[in-house]
């Protein structure tokens, strides 16, 4: 009767200690089968995410704008106008791009097309930081967000407020020599801000400086 107990209990933990290797072994071969899957997700999101932003900032069919004189170039859209603006010692050079005709539009008396982007030089002894401060308490926005970007190799500002509790203002800044770079946006529209936003992203991708 004892050896028969002996051998009950022995089969007991054997059996036992089969079922433990089994379970042990299949449970670490899914949870790795299911770490892989978590593993090639996050590796196909994040490739797609890159595809994405890629795609976000393809201007290779765009216009391109190219002013020697103060060193810099810009791309629009193949469809969108383009005016020259500035002139001023303040203001020695600037550039306005719409999706409509600009020949009765101005930035000087505040009168815009509804999606436009204005490209602005302005000579001041400021830094970025003080002239981004002063011009948005001058404006007195309500800023949604500010961070820091870079401009062509240079140290920016982007900046989202809204102006008189309406109008959406998207501006970058970035500072080279004696000028600050003005890109800059007003949206009354809301219905129209993302697309605008779309336009004035890769506007700002495509900035450079050229020459010396």
């Amino acid at each position: 009767m004892e050896r028969k107990v002996i051998i009950i209990s022995t089969l007991a933990i054997l059996t036992i200690a089969a079922l433990g290797a089994y379970y042990f072994y299949f449970g670490k071969k899914l949870a790795e089968n299911i770490a892989t899957e978590i593993t090639t997700e996050k590796i196909l999101e994040i490739k797609t995410s890159a595809t994405t932003n890629a795609e976000e900032v393809d201007t290779s069919d765009w216009k391109v704008y190219r002013n020697e004189k103060f060193g810099f170039e810009v791309k629009y859209p193949q469809e969108w106008f383009h005016q020259v603006t500035g002139g001023s010692k303040l203001t020695p050079a600037g550039i306005m791009f719409s999706d409509e005709s600009l020949e009765f539009y101005s930035p000087a008396p505040g009168i815009y097309p509804e999606k436009f982007i204005n490209v602005v030089l302005y000579r001041t002894p400021e830094t970025i930081d003080e002239y981004v401060s002063n011009d948005l308490v001058a404006r007195r926005a309500d800023i949604e967000f500010q961070k820091e970007i870079q401009i062509s190799g240079q140290r920016g500002i982007l900046t989202k407020s809204i102006l008189s509790n309406t109008i959406i203002y998207l501006a970058a800044h970035t500072k080279k020599g004696e000028f600050i770079y003005i890109f800059e946006s007003r949206i009354p529209n809301k219905d129209v801000y993302f697309e605008v936003e779309e336009v004035f992203k890769k506007i700002l991708s495509s900035f450079k400086f050229i020459g010396s």
